[in-house]
């Protein structure tokens, strides 16, 4: 995923880390790990050096690009479904997980708190986000 903070980008990976790269050099800026199983997703936060992955164990979390530190992990209660993509809302102040289990489960950031669910009706494998319109659509 793309870092428009910097111009940088970040990885999800199969071994379970994120991995902040220099795109002009290749060179590893940071390598973060926490997630139990694959990392399956990850999206960089539009104005912050932040991103949010997910994974097979069915947690989000939010990572510090700078310091490479977790600053919070997202999970709701009951749901063990891998998350397999991740969309940030233009802003960055709420971030969309899309789950094996066919929902889209909305997290507010800004206040480490669960929005809402959709049900999509299959195992959702990717998801965009339409950054020209205010209303945040989403596309599954």
């Amino acid at each position: 995923a793309y870092v428009p903070a910097c111009q940088r980008f970040v990885t999800a990976t199969s071994d379970g880390k994120v991995r902040y790269w220099n795109s002009d050099t290749g060179e590893i800026l940071r390598c973060m790990g926490g997630q139990h199983g694959s990392m399956n997703a990850v999206a960089a936060l539009p104005v912050k050096l932040q991103a949010v992955s997910g994974g097979a164990d069915g947690f989000g979390r939010l990572w510090d690009l700078e310091t490479g530190k977790q600053l919070l992990a997202m999970h709701f209660p009951g749901v063990s479904a891998p998350i397999n993509a991740v969309a940030v809302f233009p802003g960055g102040d709420r971030v969309a997980f899309g789950h094996e289990d066919g929902f889209v489960r909305i997290w507010k950031l800004n206040e480490g708190t669960p929005l809402c669910s959709i049900d999509t009706g299959s195992a959702v494998r990717d998801i965009a986000i339409n950054p020209s319109n205010p209303m945040g659509q989403i596309i599954t």
